[in-house]
């Protein structure tokens, strides 16, 4: 069953990289930490100047990560 909404947030890629904010990532990047080819998933539609806006899309992403929760879930099973 195809499922009509993006599940990728994760790969099994054999890293374990926990990067924690973008500050992090600029140090992994300078000092040669990452592996050589690595993918960046941005959502520049999130970024927001306004108050209302960035609480609308943080309050629209945590609806559809809990609805993408349950959908892994039930797919495990």
């Amino acid at each position: 069953m195809k499922l009509p909404v993006s599940v990728r947030d994760k790969v099994e890629s054999g890293f374990d990289i926990p990067i924690r904010n973008t500050g992090h990532l600029i140090e992994f990047a300078e000092e040669g930490s990452l592996p050589d080819w690595s993918m960046i998933n941005v959502h520049p539609q999130r970024w927001h100047d306004q108050l209302l806006p960035w609480l609308k899309e943080l309050a629209g992403q945590n609806v559809k990560n809990v609805i993408k929760r349950r959908l892994v879930r039930r797919k495990r099973i």
